[in-house]
Formats: structure tokens, sequence, C-alpha cells
């Protein structure tokens, strides 16, 4: 049995029972990883800021040396031509081709003679130059690369133009990214760049016009973070239609038409409105508790809360709530608080945030690996689709500390500030 994993703590099957163990660098700040959301569908690229562990690799270079060895056994046998070699070829060929192109030394030569070529030493590759290699032929243009090929090929969002953009481009994004599908690219007279992407699927073809997020990158202009100046990120959602789209990006409404919604099969379904053990929440107690998860954390914080520089600036679960209910409560950032209800209670810490109205909090979903928020949620369950109705819950809350002000300093308690276009405006 070979095992591969990041962390053999969490699967001892692969920990008491491999005979080989290929560590892997982890995905979590050890390698590049190129991360989508999928509720905002926003795609960043999760940058590489502390070295892996011992004679961990990456997932890639792992796959790819045993797919080369595989193949060369192939070769040696006079079978390249064979349909496995081949798939093995078509499959990890760029990958073999990138990763010799971007190995700056061999310092130490893997021991096998048909590998002896590739370095061992994680220090020896330019992985930022790999993973751009590996982002353009097989994520920005896999499915037109791999359009014959016989097991499909899908890439979530995808549209011919996410190849306008590379990795350059979202590490100059940062945490913002951009949103999907990616519509394209443009350079403005001032040397900016601005990424853009569709806001919603349904309104290309139903309304003749669509909403485009519009994430700019302006190295002429920074903000300071820390000791640090970094170029200013600055976001809008335009309206644009079909002339916008072909002047913009070369391409019209009937180019995008395969990627987005076109049209609806409507299935009626009644709203009976809150009901059974939420109905009696929302009648005795202030505060509709919604929950789900934060961009600022991986997940429920999977991995994050191992992470030292992560969990210095989330000690503690995360309660956003509006400027006026905090004034009301008497609460500033960094106070402690319980949630609570007849089911149970959660406790946070204050974010005021001009993103949550009036009358709500937001609480991230599960963090960190905890039930969080869904410990204040009822049994109550929708009867058309038997899920459980974790989003209705309400809450009364209570200040039952606050952090030390050496902690709250760690915290990013910065305003978000959102302004919303109307309708008929271009901005």
């Amino acid at each position: 049995m070979v095992g591969n994993d990041i962390f053999l703590e969490q699967n001892d099957l692969l920990k008491h029972a491999a005979h080989l163990i290929l560590p892997s660098a982890s995905n979590h700040g050890e390698t590049y990883e190129i991360r989508w959301n999928g509720h905002d569908r926003r795609l960043r690229l999760d940058d590489i800021y502390h070295s892996p562990l011992g004679m961990s690799m990456p997932d890639v270079w792992i796959y790819a040396m045993i797919a080369l060895d595989i193949y060369q056994m192939y070769v040696s046998e006079g079978n390249q031509n064979s349909p496995q070699a081949q798939r093995l070829y078509n499959a990890f060929n760029p990958i073999w081709t990138s990763l010799s192109k971007h190995m700056t030394s061999n310092s130490a030569p893997l021991s096998l003679s048909s590998l002896s070529s590739y370095s061992e030493d994680y220090y020896d590759y330019d992985w930022f130059s790999i993973y751009n290699d590996l982002w353009n032929y097989y994520v920005a243009n896999g499915p037109t690369n791999f359009k014959s090929w016989p097991y499909g090929y899908v890439v979530p969002h995808w549209t011919p133009y996410w190849s306008s953009i590379d990795l350059n481009d979202l590490k100059m994004a940062r945490t913002v990214g951009v949103q999907l599908p990616i519509l394209g690219k443009t350079t403005n007279s001032n040397g900016s760049v601005t990424l853009w992407g569709l806001v919603n699927y349904a309104e290309p073809l139903i309304a003749g016009k669509l909403r485009a997020e519009a994430v700019t990158i302006d190295p002429s202009k920074s903000v300071t973070v820390g000791n640090t100046q970094i170029p200013l990120i600055t976001r809008e959602v335009k309206y644009l239609d079909s002339s916008d789209l072909q002047s913009m990006f070369g391409y019209t409404l009937s180019d995008l038409a395969p990627y987005v919604i076109n049209g609806f099969n409507v299935f009626p379904t009644p709203y009976v409105g809150v009901f059974g053990y939420a109905a009696s929440l929302q009648s005795k107690y202030n505060y509709w508790a919604n929950n789900g998860r934060w961009n600022i954390i991986f997940q429920s914080g999977w991995v994050d809360y191992q992470i030292p520089d992560i969990l210095r600036r989330v000690p503690q679960p995360i309660i956003m709530m509006n400027a006026q209910d905090a004034s009301k409560e008497g609460l500033e950032n960094g106070d402690i608080i319980q949630a609570y209800n007849d089911f149970g209670s959660v406790d946070g810490v204050v974010w005021i945030s001009n993103t949550v109205p009036q009358g709500q909090l937001f609480i991230a979903m599960a963090y960190e690996i905890k039930p969080g928020a869904n410990q204040t949620t009822t049994v109550t369950v929708d009867p058309v689709t038997a899920n459980q109705m974790v989003k209705w819950s309400w809450v009364n809350i209570q200040k039952i500390g606050t952090l030390p002000p050496e902690q709250k300093q760690t915290i990013p308690f910065a305003p978000v500030q959102f302004q919303i276009p109307s309708s008929g405006g271009s901005s």
C-alpha cells in the first residue's frame, strides 16, 4: 500500500498500514493553489508563505514522477505507442516539460536512473513558473486542449476567455481575485489592469446585457499594510452589452451564449413562510443569526487553525454585526459575545461591518472545525427539499468579555464598504 497525504494524523489507515508514504506539500501555504469559492464564484491564487516539511513535494511533482517512470517502462519494452503509454504521455508531458524547464539546479537527483534528471529537492524548482504553466495548459485552456479526451474534461465555470489571464494577474489581485466565469482582461491608459467576471449567469441572454465585476489593480496607487506598500485594488460592478463585449474583449453575446444560462424550466413550489421551531425563535429573539462561509478563512478553518499566522489573525469565531446594533448593545470591535437561544449558544468576537443589516448577525460557519453557528440552529426541515433550515435561527446576545489589547491588534477589523450601483447606471 502506498500512501499520499498531507496530514497523517488525520488518516490513520495510511499512517499505520502503508508500506510507503509519499508526503505531500500542503496546498495551504507550502505550494500554490488556485481556489474558487463555491458561493460567490471568486477565483484566487493561494500563495506560498512557508516551507514544506521534510521531503514533502507538491502532488503534481509526485504524480508526474510516478507517471514518467511507468511511461519509460513502456518505452523500454517498445510499447511507447500503445494506448496506455500515449494516455500517460498526453496527460503528463506538459508537466514533465515544465519541471525540466523550471528546474534551476539538480542538487538532489532522484535515485532511480530513469528519473535522475529530476531533483527531489523542493528548492531546486521555480514553482510559480511551473504552476503558471499548469494554469495555462490544464486550466485556462484545458477544455480546449483535452476536448478529445475520452473521459471528459471539466473546468467549473469555464469559458474560453479564461486564457486572457494567468497567475501573474491572480497574484496581483491578491485575496480579491476575479469573479467566475472570467469575461476578459483590459489594460487601461494609466497602466492599471482590470480583470472582468460575470455576476449573474442568467442576465446575458435574458436581459440582453449583463453585470460584470471589474477588479482593477493600479500599481501607480498604493495602500500601506504594516510597513509594506501594495498596489491599490478597486472593485465595481458595471453593466455591459454586446457592443461593450465586442469592443473590450473581441467577442459578442452570441459567443458567450454556450457558457451561460439560456432560459429556465419553472418548477413551482409553495412558500409557506417561517414555520416550526424557527417561527418560535423569531417571535422570542432579536437577531437573525445568519451564517455561512467566510472568505478570510478556508471553509471551516479545516487546516487554517493549525497555521499560527492565521490563528493569530482569527483566534476565535467572528460575529459580524451592524454599527447601529453594536452601539445599541454597547459593543465595540474585539468584544466577546455569546449568541444564544433555546437550542444552544455560540461565542465569538464582534466585528462591526455595514455588510450586515440591522437586526442580523453573520457568524462564520463551523469555525474552527466545530459546530459553530449550528449550535444555535433548529431541527426545522424544508418540506420540499428535506434540507435542514440551518439559516433559520434567531438569537439574543450578551457580552461576556473582550480581547486583550495586544490580541485586538492582530485582527483586521477594517470596515468593509459596498457601493451598490443602480440598475440603470454604468458603475
